[in-house]
């Protein structure tokens, strides 16, 4: 899923489009010292800039608040989100441009969820994305996008998203075999645990829109 633009893409902040000779392995045996050194972080809320790769290379640079840094989840925060389009799955509304938005991500897994909700805070649902293991530096992040996702809405509906990018990405090369079948697995993997109330991670239900602006509220 692609962080800002398309029908059930995830907004961003501060993006520009950028190119470079490609993206970084997604080998996290090449990962760099900076980006895989534990992540202490400075004092928070920080800025942290979020490097994200789409198949097969495309880059995008955008700025996010970090909130919450827990040694198993970072926390990011926008407060007010803009974009040209509602977002919608099939006749729902789940994003509005000028809505708040938070992310959870996490060391060392294949997915990171969003938090949406429409303009008024209304909370409207979890946004599944599958990524690679994310590189963390201290002032900066890259993401690789593996382009399959899923909704859940807070009944507990579930809705795959975006299987057309992920096999469009597979036929062309941009995400190799033994990625797209971890990615394949991983998918299973979450359905099943919402399908058991085990996802979305407890993280994601204890932070949300009002604890973090309260969060932010106490360091400002």
């Amino acid at each position: 899923m692609e962080r800002g633009g398309g029908a059930a893409a995830v907004p961003e902040i501060e993006a520009r489009d950028m190119k470079r000779e490609g993206p970084p392995s997604r080998d996290p045996t090449h990962w760099s010292n900076e980006l895989t050194s534990a992540f202490t972080g400075p004092r928070l809320p920080t800025q942290i800039e979020v490097r994200y790769w789409r198949p097969p290379n495309r880059l995008q640079v955008f700025t996010q608040e970090l909130v919450v840094d827990r040694p198993e989840c970072k926390v990011t925060y926008a407060e007010g989100t803009e974009l040209v389009d509602t977002l919608r799955i099939e006749d729902s509304v789940i994003f509005e441009a000028g809505a708040p938005m938070i992310w959870f991500v996490f060391p060392g897994r294949w997915y990171d969820v969003g938090r949406f909700h429409l303009k008024d805070g209304s909370f409207t649902g979890y946004y599944g994305n599958l990524i690679t293991p994310p590189r963390l530096g201290q002032r900066a992040w890259e993401i690789f996008d593996l382009c399959l996702d899923f909704w859940v809405d807070p009944a507990g509906g579930i809705q795959v998203l975006d299987q057309d990018e992920f096999d469009e990405a597979l036929e062309n090369q941009g995400i190799d075999q033994p990625t797209a079948e971890r990615a394949r697995q991983e998918l299973e993997r979450l359905i099943s645990e919402t399908r058991d109330g085990r996802w979305p991670p407890a993280i994601a239900r204890e932070y949300d829109l009002e604890s973090i602006r309260a969060i932010r509220s106490a360091h400002s």
